[in-house]
């Protein structure tokens, strides 16, 4: 989103601002889609939604954080620090707001699978959202 303000010419907070909204509008529409599949109660759709948002959000102070000490950029550990925060707030979830058959049965792969199917539809929207922001920000910037 920064590279999408910078190329537009707009202010960092409006790209911040841009990149909450979409995130949220995306999040909803995972929460609303794992209703369709586990059972979840209409009113945590939008509890589920603010708090994969926030954690999404969270990834870019953390990163600025670990700049400070020379590590920020290093692929690997931006790798390791999204795939934690995707892992740990769609544990989260699973464990708080989705109610599976587990219960009912001693059955681990339904958490596993609702956890894995959340987690894969958070990132397939986080690229969904950055491979056109990044493609728009190549392609005026070559302008």
């Amino acid at each position: 989103m920064l590279l999408l303000a910078h190329t537009f010419i707009i202010n960092e907070e409006v790209s911040l601002g841009l990149y909450i909204l979409i995130k949220y509008i995306a999040n909803f529409w995972i929460a609303y889609r794992l209703r369709k599949y586990y059972e979840v109660k209409k009113e945590t759709i939008t509890i589920q939604a603010i708090v994969v948002t926030i954690s999404d959000y969270l990834y870019f102070p953390i990163v600025s954080h670990l700049e400070l000490f020379n590590i920020g950029r290093e692929l690997l550990m931006m790798l390791t620090i999204y795939g934690l925060l995707k892992g740990i707030v769609w544990a989260i979830i699973i464990t708080f707001f989705i109610k599976t058959e587990i219960e009912e049965k001693d059955n681990i792969l339904d958490k596993i699978s609702s956890w894995a199917f959340g987690v894969f539809l958070s990132i397939f929207s986080d690229l969904a959202i950055a491979v056109p922001v990044i493609w728009v920000g190549f392609y005026f910037q070559s302008l």
